[in-house]
């Protein structure tokens, strides 16, 4: 058996196994495109706000929540950066009890509602193409799809090969349907080649993220990354930076990023969630974490 029948068996069969799964995840990946919008469409009540009147100050916000739920102290919020969108909070009642998640107006500091009950359809869609919603066996789904990704990987190299000897470009409309479908297969898989090979290699990288970074610092080194401080015990009379200050202090240690989310656990330092306008990331891949002192802080 010759090397290119070799190569053919191999291809159709990696078609084959993995056509189901490719399919399937091409088809929620393209919806996840538009997630967002269809999200705020399926949860209006809970995310439309009217613009008009300034945004409330972050003090101003934490105040009114925390008033009309005594007893509870807002902990994390995440901005909408959409005027007609509203922001996200969790108030923290303490002693290890659950929180609620709310949205709220930031403009009015008025909280619409708990986040948890919202449709989910495209929180389900989403979690459908990370990990097939295998909730309880992640590592298998993630390995699933990763598997899925070479597959989809040897096939645009694979074709590329099988190409190559007819080197087809145009469709023969005039051939018989076998043909016309034969060519089709060949052109399109051709001018697919690139973006399907990057699709899968985004996704084998993805599957195995940890081995794939440090293939990556190994060949394009990038400098250490700096740990997350420990909170260290505020000298005496030292008073807490208001989250505002905590906001411009970070826009000024990250120029040009714009602040995704706001962590506030007790105990430990300020999570303040970084984005760069390139950055297509939910929450933001950079960070800076500050203690109660702006001297001390950290970036990522």
């Amino acid at each position: 058996m010759t090397f290119r029948r070799v190569l053919l068996v191999l291809h159709l069969w990696a078609a084959l196994l993995a056509s189901v799964f490719l399919l399937l995840l091409g088809a929620t990946g393209s919806f996840m495109v538009y997630e967002r919008e269809v999200d705020h469409v399926l949860n209006r009540r809970l995310v439309a706000v009217r613009p008009g009147s300034p945004e409330l100050t972050l003090t101003e916000l934490f105040t009114r929540l925390e008033k009309a739920h005594p007893g509870h102290k807002v902990t994390e919020i995440e901005f909408s950066h959409q005027p007609d969108v509203a922001d996200e909070v969790y108030l923290d009642p303490g002693n290890g009890a659950e929180g609620m998640v709310l949205t709220v107006d930031q403009y009015t500091g008025k909280a619409l509602g708990d986040a948890r009950t919202a449709n989910t359809f495209v929180n389900s869609v989403h979690q459908f193409h990370t990990h097939l919603r295998m909730d309880k066996h992640r590592e298998a789904a993630k390995l699933i799809v990763g598997i899925a990704s070479f597959f989809l990987l040897f096939l645009s190299c694979s074709g590329i090969i099988l190409w190559w000897r007819r080197k087809l470009f145009h469709i023969n409309w005039r051939g018989s349907g076998k043909r016309i479908n034969f060519d089709l297969h060949n052109v399109l898989g051709v001018w697919c080649s690139l973006f399907l090979f990057l699709f899968a290699l985004t996704g084998v990288a993805m599957t195995w993220e940890g081995a794939f970074n440090n293939l990556l610092n190994r060949v394009l080194p990038a400098g250490s990354i700096p740990e997350r401080r420990r909170m260290p015990q505020p000298p005496g009379g030292a008073a807490a930076l208001s989250p505002d200050a905590m906001v411009t202090a970070a826009r000024a240690t990250l120029p040009g990023a714009d602040v995704a989310a706001i962590g506030m656990a007790s105990g430990k330092p300020v999570d303040v969630r970084m984005k760069f306008p390139e950055d297509r990331t939910p929450i933001g891949r950079a960070a800076c974490w500050w203690t109660l002192i702006p001297a001390t802080f950290s970036v990522r």
